[in-house]
Protein backbone atom coordinates (compact mmCIF):
# COMPACT_ATOMS: atom_id res chain seq x y z
CA UNK A 1 0.00 0.00 0.00
CA UNK A 2 2.70 2.41 0.81
CA UNK A 3 4.54 1.83 -2.10
CA UNK A 4 1.00 2.37 -4.48
CA UNK A 5 1.06 5.79 -2.85
CA UNK A 6 4.24 6.95 -3.33
CA UNK A 7 4.05 6.10 -6.82
CA UNK A 8 0.85 8.08 -6.81
CA UNK A 9 2.30 11.35 -5.46
CA UNK A 10 5.92 10.80 -7.61
CA UNK A 11 3.28 10.63 -10.63
CA UNK A 12 1.10 13.44 -9.62
CA UNK A 13 4.48 15.93 -8.56
CA UNK A 14 5.82 15.23 -12.15
CA UNK A 15 3.44 14.64 -14.40
CA UNK A 16 0.58 17.02 -13.31
CA UNK A 17 2.93 19.85 -10.79
CA UNK A 18 6.27 19.22 -12.80
CA UNK A 19 8.13 19.48 -9.61
CA UNK A 20 8.91 16.61 -9.69
CA UNK A 21 12.99 16.47 -8.51
CA UNK A 22 11.53 19.29 -5.86
CA UNK A 23 8.89 16.61 -4.20
CA UNK A 24 11.86 13.89 -4.48
CA UNK A 25 14.45 16.04 -2.16
CA UNK A 26 11.94 17.29 0.31
CA UNK A 27 10.57 14.14 0.80
CA UNK A 28 13.29 11.99 1.22
CA UNK A 29 16.22 14.36 2.44
CA UNK A 30 14.23 17.83 4.45
CA UNK A 31 11.17 15.47 5.52
CA UNK A 32 13.42 13.00 7.46
CA UNK A 33 15.42 16.04 9.00
CA UNK A 34 11.87 17.52 10.77
CA UNK A 35 11.62 14.33 12.49
CA UNK A 36 14.81 14.50 13.81
CA UNK A 37 14.48 17.35 15.27
CA UNK A 38 14.29 17.93 19.19
CA UNK A 39 12.04 20.98 18.86
CA UNK A 40 10.88 23.01 16.00
CA UNK A 41 10.43 26.33 17.47
CA UNK A 42 11.82 27.73 20.41
CA UNK A 43 9.06 30.37 20.53
CA UNK A 44 6.43 30.92 23.96
CA UNK A 45 3.13 30.41 23.78
CA UNK A 46 2.12 34.60 23.85
CA UNK A 47 -1.47 34.22 23.32
CA UNK A 48 -3.07 32.26 26.81
CA UNK A 49 -6.36 32.89 25.41
CA UNK A 50 -6.03 31.15 22.19
CA UNK A 51 -5.58 27.08 21.32
CA UNK A 52 -4.90 26.05 17.89
CA UNK A 53 -6.65 22.74 17.13
CA UNK A 54 -5.29 20.42 14.12
CA UNK A 55 -6.59 16.89 13.33
CA UNK A 56 -4.50 14.51 12.05
CA UNK A 57 -3.82 11.21 11.32
CA UNK A 58 -0.55 8.31 11.05
CA UNK A 59 -0.64 9.01 7.53
CA UNK A 60 0.16 12.99 7.94
CA UNK A 61 2.29 12.93 10.31
CA UNK A 62 5.07 14.57 7.95
CA UNK A 63 2.79 16.70 6.41
CA UNK A 64 1.49 18.01 10.32
CA UNK A 65 4.85 18.83 10.94
CA UNK A 66 5.86 20.42 8.00
CA UNK A 67 2.56 23.17 8.22
CA UNK A 68 3.04 23.71 11.92
CA UNK A 69 7.00 24.03 11.59
CA UNK A 70 6.27 26.78 8.40
CA UNK A 71 3.14 28.32 10.95
CA UNK A 72 5.23 28.73 14.02
CA UNK A 73 8.21 29.92 12.14
CA UNK A 74 6.20 32.77 10.68
CA UNK A 75 3.36 33.49 13.10
CA UNK A 76 3.29 36.12 15.33
CA UNK A 77 0.80 34.85 17.71
CA UNK A 78 1.13 31.43 19.57
CA UNK A 79 -1.73 29.37 21.85
CA UNK A 80 -1.65 26.45 23.22
CA UNK A 81 -1.22 23.69 20.84
CA UNK A 82 -3.79 20.93 20.77
CA UNK A 83 -3.27 18.05 18.36
CA UNK A 84 -6.85 15.61 17.86
CA UNK A 85 -5.66 12.21 16.46
CA UNK A 86 -8.35 10.40 14.33
CA UNK A 87 -7.22 7.09 16.17
CA UNK A 88 -4.54 6.21 13.87
CA UNK A 89 -1.56 7.72 15.58
CA UNK A 90 0.82 4.94 17.32
CA UNK A 91 2.77 5.34 20.37
CA UNK A 92 5.80 6.33 18.38
CA UNK A 93 4.57 8.91 16.25
CA UNK A 94 2.88 10.57 20.22
CA UNK A 95 6.43 10.93 21.63
CA UNK A 96 7.66 11.79 18.36
CA UNK A 97 5.03 14.57 18.67
CA UNK A 98 5.94 15.38 22.19
CA UNK A 99 9.74 15.80 21.82
CA UNK A 100 9.27 18.26 18.79
CA UNK A 101 6.27 20.14 19.98
CA UNK A 102 6.45 19.83 23.96
CA UNK A 103 3.87 21.87 24.84
CA UNK A 104 1.37 20.25 22.59
CA UNK A 105 -1.05 18.01 23.59
CA UNK A 106 -2.72 15.10 22.14
CA UNK A 107 -6.37 13.91 22.13
CA UNK A 108 -7.36 10.32 21.29
CA UNK A 109 -10.78 9.94 20.09
CA UNK A 110 -11.61 7.39 22.95
CA UNK A 111 -10.24 10.22 25.32
CA UNK A 112 -11.97 12.87 23.95
CA UNK A 113 -15.04 10.61 24.96
CA UNK A 114 -13.70 10.20 28.06
CA UNK A 115 -12.35 13.74 29.33
CA UNK A 116 -15.69 15.36 28.17
CA UNK A 117 -18.61 13.74 28.18
CA UNK A 118 -20.14 15.29 30.72
CA UNK A 119 -20.01 18.78 29.07
CA UNK A 120 -21.09 17.10 26.33
CA UNK A 121 -23.88 16.11 28.02
CA UNK A 122 -25.28 19.24 28.13
CA UNK A 123 -25.47 19.40 24.81
CA UNK A 124 -27.68 15.92 23.72
CA UNK A 125 -27.78 16.51 20.00
CA UNK A 126 -23.80 16.58 19.75
CA UNK A 127 -23.29 14.28 21.98
CA UNK A 128 -25.61 11.59 20.31
CA UNK A 129 -24.18 12.50 17.02
CA UNK A 130 -20.56 12.24 18.21
CA UNK A 131 -20.67 9.22 20.29
CA UNK A 132 -22.93 7.78 17.45
CA UNK A 133 -20.56 8.33 14.44
CA UNK A 134 -16.89 8.43 16.48
CA UNK A 135 -14.84 8.12 13.03
CA UNK A 136 -16.80 11.04 11.07
CA UNK A 137 -14.13 13.24 10.72
CA UNK A 138 -15.89 16.73 10.04
CA UNK A 139 -17.56 16.20 13.64
CA UNK A 140 -13.92 15.58 15.54
CA UNK A 141 -13.33 19.12 13.68
CA UNK A 142 -16.23 20.71 14.49
CA UNK A 143 -17.52 19.58 17.67
CA UNK A 144 -14.04 18.36 20.04
CA UNK A 145 -12.60 21.67 19.75
CA UNK A 146 -14.83 23.83 21.49
CA UNK A 147 -15.08 20.90 24.25
CA UNK A 148 -11.27 20.28 24.39
CA UNK A 149 -10.19 24.12 24.96
CA UNK A 150 -11.67 26.54 27.42
CA UNK A 151 -9.72 29.04 26.08
CA UNK A 152 -11.66 32.26 24.13
CA UNK A 153 -10.62 31.79 20.88
CA UNK A 154 -10.10 27.89 19.63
Amino acid sequence: MKLKREIFYLAKAFFEYKRGVDYIHHRFFVAPRIFKKNSISQKKINRSDLSIHVLTSHHDLTMLFWALASFIKVSEILGQLIIHSDGSLTPRDKKIIGRVFPTAEVIEPADFINRFEPELKKWPDLHRLRTAYPDLFLLKKLVDPFFSSAKKWH
